[in-house]
């Protein structure tokens, strides 16, 4: 009877949509177009197809190839992607560094940031500025870069991504709710196509409480299209909608 009551609570809820379809565009670098509600962006270089996240604070999902912001270095070097903060305020820009060519583990230095040492990307919640990249691998070899985070004029508000790929490649690893931590008495409901539950948590936080692909007992689930409602508290009206899953 339960399962019953989640898939006729979904069909009700139209949440069967299909996924949009890919938008394919052009090369021309810092912009983004909106097709049917949905914001494209890309950066310079090849042809990509998805959604992802811009420095205006416009959010969008990279399904297809996505090239660095910055190349550091030839020999040993990292490409680096640097994202804005998502909303004004939010202070929740990020970076990730893919170093290549290194030997032995690799640490990464950014000043000024709270820690500054880290041993791994991506480097999370940096407020908008100015901030001096090193790249360092065992053997002492290093690349330094400044980047940018890019500040937002848009509003916060409760935003839900319609996509992610939890493949620990530290893009777009996690189901990111923005803004959810101003209702820290939130619950996050996931359900399959079927109507099941496969995922619930209180209190989600994108951090210590975050969707990763994961179920209820912590098995991975497959790729496809699941469904999420958000209680934000007690009374409120529940957001629900679509995430597409890749891996």
């Amino acid at each position: 009877m339960k399962k019953l009551f989640y898939i006729l609570f979904l069909l009700s809820a139209g949440l069967f949509a299909q996924t949009p379809p890919p938008h394919v565009l052009n090369t021309a670098g810092g912009t983004y177009t909106v097709t049917g509600g949905n914001y494209y962006g890309f950066n310079i270089g090849e042809p990509i197809v998805g959604t992802g996240h811009n420095g205006n604070g416009s959010n969008y999902y990279t399904q297809g190839f996505l090239q660095p912001d910055y190349q550091i270095g030839t020999a040993f070097g990292a490409n680096v992607y640097v994202f804005g903060e998502s909303c004004k305020g939010s202070g929740d820009g990020y970076l990730v560094a893919n170093p290549f060519n290194a030997s032995g583990p690799v640490s990464y230095t950014l000043n000024p940031a709270s820690p500054s040492t880290y041993s791994a990307t991506p480097i999370t919640n940096l407020s908008p500025g100015n901030y001096v990249l090193t790249v360092q691998d065992s053997a002492g070899n290093y690349v330094v870069k400044n980047v940018i985070i890019q500040p937002s004029t848009q509003e916060c508000e409760d935003t839900v991504y319609h996509a992610f790929s939890p493949n620990a490649d530290g893009l777009n690893d996690l189901f990111i709710i923005s803004g959810i931590t101003r209702f820290p008495e939130n619950h996050v409901y996931i359900f399959n196509r079927w109507g099941q539950l496969v995922w619930d948590r209180e209190k989600y936080d994108n951090v210590k409480v975050v969707w990763d692909g994961k179920d209820n007992k912590d098995v991975p689930l497959t790729a496809g299209t699941y469904f999420y409602l958000i209680n934000h508290k007690a009374g409120s009206k529940p957001k629900k909608s679509w995430v597409e899953l890749t891996r």
